[in-house]
């Protein structure tokens, strides 16, 4: 049950930021077109401080989404060397898991070939990553004791997300 629960909030949480730009870009049409001129109508020595106070405010969630798009570019840059990353995890009858990493990457300037690294070590299952992984991955490594996760493909997801929102 709680791994259910993790996964339903990690959901929630993605859903929750995306949704957060969008909404942070109304407040701030909203405030410009009724606030500050009903701000300046009724309060005018107030106004300077609200103006300025927006200006600020708009000028954090500037940078912010700045960051945002600098993060999205330093993932695609990234994505250009990084071909796939899998990540297996598999549960051991002693209680601890197996995560093994797969990384293909390609390196232009290297003969232009495709390399494979594998990453494997012993966790527990408090090290387990579950906010990333669904509802129906947790209940498959229950049930087969075993998943994988094509790692690239989700990031990708999420900043397409992103990207939409920004």
């Amino acid at each position: 049950m709680n791994l259910t629960f993790n996964a339903l909030l990690d959901g929630v949480i993605q859903s929750i930021k995306v949704a957060s730009i969008e909404l942070w870009k109304r407040i701030m049409i909203w405030g410009h077109l009724s606030i500050l001129p009903w701000v300046k109508r009724r309060i005018p020595n107030f106004y300077s401080f609200a103006e300025e106070a927006f200006i600020v405010l708009d000028k954090t969630v500037g940078f912010a989404k700045e960051l945002a798009k600098r993060v999205i570019d330093a993932w695609k840059a990234l994505r250009t060397r990084l071909l796939k990353q899998e990540i297996k995890i598999e549960r051991n009858n002693n209680g601890t898991y197996v995560r093994q990493v797969v990384n293909w990457t390609y390196e232009p300037k290297e003969e232009k070939t495709v390399q494979r690294e594998v990453i494997e070590e012993i966790i527990s299952a408090d090290d387990l990553p579950f906010l990333q992984i669904t509802i129906e991955r947790q209940r498959e490594l229950l049930r087969t004791k075993s998943f994988e996760l094509n790692m690239t493909e989700i990031r990708d997801q999420e900043v397409l997300e992103y990207e939409q929102a920004i």
